[in-house]
């Protein structure tokens, strides 16, 4: 559910910013498109540091669909930049990580992979 309104709030963002962004840019320059974006992403960043936690008990609810309390595991306290780097080390001594990295300099040129999609 989290990663199906995520994809619909960035194409909606995209569909409803960028006309008005364009129109922005056309009326008072390139300038005020940034320091808005800038602005707007402070603001919902102050807003989420103050009202968003990170489970459903931490406000005194249930995840979504239990119907009882479900007891969670504490999330781990390791370095996240340590354990990407890692996880990058057990990456790269596997054959299958380079057979998925080869994809990549073929998708990056549009025309190749969208009559792929």
């Amino acid at each position: 559910m989290v990663v199906g309104v995520f994809s619909a709030s960035g194409a909606a963002g995209q569909l409803v910013f960028l006309p008005l962004f364009a129109q922005m840019i056309s009326f008072y320059g390139w300038q005020t498109v940034v320091l808005v974006t800038s602005l707007s992403a402070l603001i919902t960043m102050l807003l989420v540091g103050l009202f968003m936690r990170d489970k459903p008990s931490d406000v005194g609810l249930l995840p979504y669909g239990a119907t009882e309390p479900v007891e969670t595991a504490a999330a781990p306290h390791a370095n996240p930049f340590l354990s990407a780097l890692n996880g990058l080390k057990i990456g790269v001594r596997s054959k299958d990580f380079y057979i998925y990295c080869r994809g990549y300099p073929l998708c990056n040129n549009s025309r190749v992979c969208s009559s792929n999609t």
